[in-house]
């Protein structure tokens, strides 16, 4: 590997009232995979998407959690694991009182996203909630250079 990483707490971002916290990115990991740790608001989880490059697998921290993965719709909760395969449509959405979930992206990069999405985000618990709606045609560019294909509302 190009680089050693240890005892680090990870790169804090504000994702749209969201916290994800980038432990390794795919510098960190000659592009093998990035390693994130997602907490995820109710009603502000990603909208249907569809990854190009990339399979994701998510190991369930806390809340439950509801993933709809091509025409299959399961919950899962703490301590289940998830893989999310790339080139099949998902959306996950999170019980009432939120969730977490350690991520893994492979191979790695798509952390770039969320940097130029977000903002970073230096306190305890979550950020506060935006005050407005996101920049969608920012999101839909950013996405769309990463290889993500956001499916429009009903799909």
């Amino acid at each position: 590997m190009s680089e050693l990483v240890r005892g680090t707490s990870g790169e804090a971002l504000d994702y749209f009232g969201n916290r994800y916290v980038i432990f390794a990115d795919a510098a960190a990991t000659e592009g093998r995979y990035g390693l994130m740790l997602l907490s995820l608001r109710a009603g502000r989880e990603p909208p249907p998407h569809t990854h190009a490059r990339e399979d994701e697998a998510c190991w369930i921290l806390s809340g439950r959690w509801t993933f709809s993965v091509g025409d299959e719709t399961f919950d899962a909760s703490p301590n289940q694991f998830v893989q999310l395969p790339r080139g099949i449509q998902h959306r996950i959405t999170v019980d009432r009182d939120g969730a977490s979930a350690l991520v893994l992206i492979a191979p790695g990069g798509f952390e770039e996203a969320f940097r130029t999405l977000g903002r970073p985000f230096g306190g305890d618990g979550m950020p506060p909630l935006p005050d407005g709606p996101p920049d969608i045609k920012a999101i839909l560019r950013v996405m769309t250079e990463h290889g993500v294909t956001i499916s429009p509302p009903g799909a």
